[in-house]
């Protein structure tokens, strides 16, 4: 099992006790880490949809359009800001 689905799995799990706890506090620690899970769930699902792409790839949501050398639109990494 890859880490990526061990986290999702124990997000979810931890999600579902804090929503089954009689603390006031967990409510909302219960609806942010099944959403965690979910996310960690789909982010594994795209990797397994394209087993030989490069992760980042796939999960990098960081890409702008941009014309290449003959004016077509091409998907291309935005930079990162500069570090603080």
């Amino acid at each position: 099992m890859s880490e990526l689905l061990t986290n999702a799995i124990y997000s979810i799990q931890l999600g579902i006790e804090d929503y089954q706890s009689n603390d006031d506090r967990r409510p909302i620690s219960a609806l942010r880490n099944f959403y965690a899970g979910v996310l960690l769930l789909g982010k594994e699902c795209l990797l397994n949809a394209a087993p030989d792409a490069e992760p980042m790839e796939i999960l990098a949501s960081k890409f702008v359009p941009s014309l290449d050398e003959d004016g077509q639109v091409v998907m291309t990494r935005r930079a990162r800001p500069p570090s603080i």
